[in-house]
């Protein structure tokens, strides 16, 4: 099925509306999957929205706020409180950019959300206040357990991009790092972005 990109706005944002999501926070979301569906990630665009709409029916809307639970002027810890990640990423970027711009330098975390999507079209905004980017997430993050000193492999990766300013384009890599092994954390498929 084909579906002009206007329409296909149209139609997120009334079900997202539908959904309960604030009207503030619907374009976090409609932006991203649109986004992803322009990139060729058809399984986190428009097919997000059933995903989304399957996870509001079983859970409801939250019933707390986002919140930022602990700040400085240079970093930011941000509970998501059950909300969804799109909502929640916008708003740990546009604080996290508000930051570096301010003093040179920050990093933001959030924890506690769910379908955070693709974490260039994070970074991206960031680049285009020649900030250079590390992002990372976590999958299932609520069953995600970070252990100092654990014995024993891990079976859990995390996705991460990493990206920088680079005239005339912004360039990024994406890949994996293991959490953890018995030895410590170990490089499992790491791409790093490296000067040319």
């Amino acid at each position: 099925m084909r579906i002009a990109i206007d329409d296909a706005h149209a139609l997120l944002n009334r079900v997202m509306a539908k959904l309960g999501f604030a009207a503030r926070d619907i374009p976090s979301i409609v932006d991203h999957l649109i986004d992803c569906e322009l990139r060729g990630v058809s399984y986190g665009g428009l097919a997000r929205a059933v995903s989304i709409t399957e996870r509001i029916a079983h859970t409801g809307q939250p019933s707390r706020p986002i919140a930022v639970t602990h700040e400085t002027p240079v970093s930011a810890r941000i509970d998501g409180a059950d909300h969804v990640g799109y909502i929640v990423g916008q708003r740990a970027t546009d604080m996290a950019i508000e930051k570096a711009n301010a003093m040179g330098l920050s990093a933001v975390g959030a924890v506690d959300t769910w379908y955070t999507g693709m974490l260039s079209y994070f970074a991206e905004q960031a680049a285009a206040h020649d900030l250079v980017t590390m992002r990372q997430g976590r999958p299932n993050a609520a069953f995600s357990v970070m252990v100092k000193g654990i014995r024993g492999p891990v079976n859990r990766y995390e996705p991460a991009t990493y990206g920088r300013v680079e005239r005339p384009c912004i360039r990024f890599r994406q890949g994996c790092r293991s959490l953890a092994s018995g030895r410590g954390n170990c490089p499992a498929g790491l791409r790093l972005v490296r000067s040319r």
